[in-house]
């Protein structure tokens, strides 16, 4: 007998890559705090505030699904191999690859390979290495769950980063390889509960609703008294976002939806969302340019709104169809999704 296929965890991963391509959308409008109109600007903080949880809802969807099978060292370094390490080849050469069609050959021919093992070819291909350095981790982490140790973990692991966001100056080593290696186990832990009662999830809805406009006023205020876009509250280690990404993630375990049209879309983005990860900041980066025959950017009419909106669900829906399309080919298809 098939087992059915549990649906809230692509409507995770759905919305976490639509989220994604909001943050990098946004932020040439977030980072222009100086030089766009105040509601222009106030719009794409909103949009980038509630945005703040896409990342953490990666982490933590991953360490809901992995952390619930069982691995063997070998099986462990396969799939590390498979699902993380080839996708990040391939779109580091492919970057490299795009960046040597503007500068030249000689570009892709003197690039420092080296350097690909410090830092990443194109700036959000950083998660790539994270998420690789946690699935090595994965052992460790299961040894923390078998040992009943996941919430001694995760509040020593809240309370670092709580110390660490406030500037306490305190003598605390704590820094696994990952900094993000307590979303994996929130994951798992919420993932696991069988069942969240009405009282909680109202509650979570509450709590992500301030956190949110604590994100958002406290970016304001900071960006107001410096002139300029001030980043702090944004961080995906920042209370506030860790308590955004904790709660919204509560309310959508267990989401169901009745149209199966609906649900076979959210199941094929969810599918694709690795292959649209990779692919969206060069489709941000070919759209602004006019590359199709038309310009389409956030800072469009001087970062209007309307240019915003335009910009996140073009490239959205651009990214998908392109990793649709070369998901027909077959030596590309388990890099994409």
């Amino acid at each position: 007998m098939v087992q059915e296929r549990v649906f809230w965890p692509d409507l995770v991963r759905c919305f976490a890559i639509f989220l994604v391509v909001v943050v990098h959308t946004s932020s040439p409008v977030v980072l222009s705090f100086s030089e766009v109109e105040p509601r222009d600007w106030l719009l794409a903080n909103a949009f980038d505030s509630f945005a703040r949880v896409s990342v953490p809802f990666f982490f933590m969807i991953s360490g809901y699904l992995v952390l619930n099978k069982d691995y063997n060292f070998i099986s462990n370094i396969f799939r590390v191999t498979k699902r993380v390490l080839i996708p990040l080849i391939f779109w580091s050469f492919f970057y490299i690859s795009y960046a040597a069609t503007e500068y030249g050959l000689s570009y892709f021919i003197e690039y420092d390979y080296m350097s690909l093992l410090k830092s990443p070819a194109q700036y959000h291909l950083w998660f790539l290495y994270d998420i690789f350095f946690l699935y090595l981790l994965i052992p460790f982490m299961k040894a923390f769950i078998e040992k009943k140790l996941v919430i001694y973990f995760m509040v020593f692991w809240f309370s670092k980063e709580f110390l660490g966001f406030m500037s306490v100056d305190v003598y605390w080593r704590f820094d696994p390889i990952s900094k993000f290696a307590g979303y994996m186990l929130i994951g798992y832990y919420i993932g696991n509960i069988k069942e969240i009662s009405f009282r909680i999830k109202a509650s979570c809805f509450i709590l992500f609703f301030v956190c949110f406009l604590i994100t958002f006023l406290k970016t304001y205020q900071l960006s107001l008294e410096a002139g300029e876009f001030v980043k702090k509250y944004y961080s995906y280690r920042s209370p506030n976002v860790m308590i955004m990404s904790i709660c919204l993630f509560i309310l959508l375990k267990d989401a169901d939806m009745r149209s199966c049209v609906m649900k076979t879309f959210i199941t094929t983005i969810s599918k694709y969302a690795l292959g649209i990860y990779g692919i969206h900041v060069l489709l941000i980066h070919l759209l602004s340019i006019g590359s199709f025959g038309f310009s389409i950017s956030a800072m469009g009419y001087g970062g209007s709104g309307l240019a915003l909106i335009v910009s996140i669900l073009s490239v959205f829906i651009l990214s998908f169809l392109v990793v649709m399309l070369l998901g027909k080919i077959k030596i590309v298809k388990n890099i994409l999704g």
